[in-house]
């Protein structure tokens, strides 16, 4: 009877262990799934996350004005300029928008970068590979970019779609390239663009 009780209570603290633990591996996937399965309400959360980690002041401030300014209208705008932006930051960055825009649920008007010299070739590579072909502003003034960076830009204004205003003035651009980047996007009607 003795040995039989010791089974029993083996099983029992067994069956205790093993429902104790299915209940916590449900839990832990019920939070990645919610983490992984983003709603469109939820998916500006997962780019202030990102900023936040940066922990640079621009940063932070950019955070902090998404959570306050963001509703559910799905448009906002992602200024990040003397942020001290380098190519570890742009990387993720520019993850976090892939991330987002992938439903196209939410809108991003005007994204500018001014003003960060740190920030090379690589860099903007990333981001403006990230960027979704609906937005209305760019502002990448001041950023110390040359010929290099100028073939990226005029790439990513060929698969524009809605630029109303792009500012690139104050960098390295040859006058051979300033031509180059105004041509690529003579399809953007009403377009003001400051070389």
């Amino acid at each position: 009877m003795k040995k039989t009780f010791h089974i029993n209570k083996r099983k029992l603290l067994k069956s205790g262990a093993l429902i104790l633990f299915s209940t916590l591996l449900t839990r832990t996937n019920l939070v990645i799934a919610k983490e992984h399965a983003l709603l469109p309400y939820d998916d500006i959360k997962y780019l202030i996350k990102n900023l936040r980690n940066i922990k640079k002041s621009v940063f932070l401030k950019e955070a902090d004005r998404l959570v306050k300014n963001y509703n559910q209208s799905k448009f906002y705008n992602l200024h990040l300029r003397n942020a001290k932006i380098d190519v570890y930051d742009a990387e993720l960055i520019a993850f976090s928008l892939k991330k987002i825009h992938q439903n196209q649920q939410i809108i991003l008007n005007s994204f500018s970068i001014s003003f960060n010299p740190t920030l090379n070739s690589d860099g903007l590579k990333l981001l403006l590979n990230s960027l979704p072909d609906h937005i209305h502003s760019l502002g990448l003034v001041a950023c110390n970019f040359d010929d290099a960076a100028g073939k990226l830009i005029m790439s990513f204004l060929s698969r524009s779609k809605n630029l109303k205003m792009v500012c690139i003035e104050d960098n390295n651009f040859s006058n051979s390239m300033k031509i180059n980047i105004k041509a690529s996007a003579l399809h953007l009607i009403d377009c003001t663009m400051i070389v």
